[in-house]
C-alpha cells in the first residue's frame, strides 16, 4: 500500500483488497452490483435517508449516488402532480 494514502484511504483499500480475493474465490453469493446496492441501503439508512448526506458518507456527489439509486432501482418515482384546469369563461 501507498504511505501518502491516509488512514481512511488504506481502509477502503483494504476492504477492496478482500473483496476482490472473496470474488475471485467465488464465495460471494450475488452480483457485485448486488454488494453496492446494500452499501447505498446501509448509509441512507445510517443517514435517515438524505441523500445529500449519503453522497458524503460514500464519498461521491449527490448526483452520482442519485444515478446509482436510480440503477438499482431504489428510487420510488415521484407522483405527478394533477394539473388543475382553468376554463375559459
Amino acid at each position: 500500500m501507498d504511505e501518502n494514502l491516509t488512514d481512511q484511504d488504506k481502509k477502503v483499500q483494504g476492504i477492496a483488497e478482500l473483496l476482490l480475493h472473496e470474488v475471485e474465490a467465488r464465495t460471494i453469493p450475488f452480483p457485485f452490483s448486488s454488494l453496492e446496492t446494500l452499501i447505498i441501503q446501509k448509509a441512507l439508512q445510517r443517514t435517515n435517508a438524505s441523500r445529500t448526506e449519503t453522497a458524503k458518507l460514500l464519498g461521491m456527489n449527490r448526483i452520482t449516488l442519485t444515478m446509482r439509486m436510480r440503477k438499482a432501482g431504489l428510487l420510488v418515482p415521484k407522483p405527478t402532480k394533477k394539473k388543475k384546469l382553468k376554463l375559459r369563461t
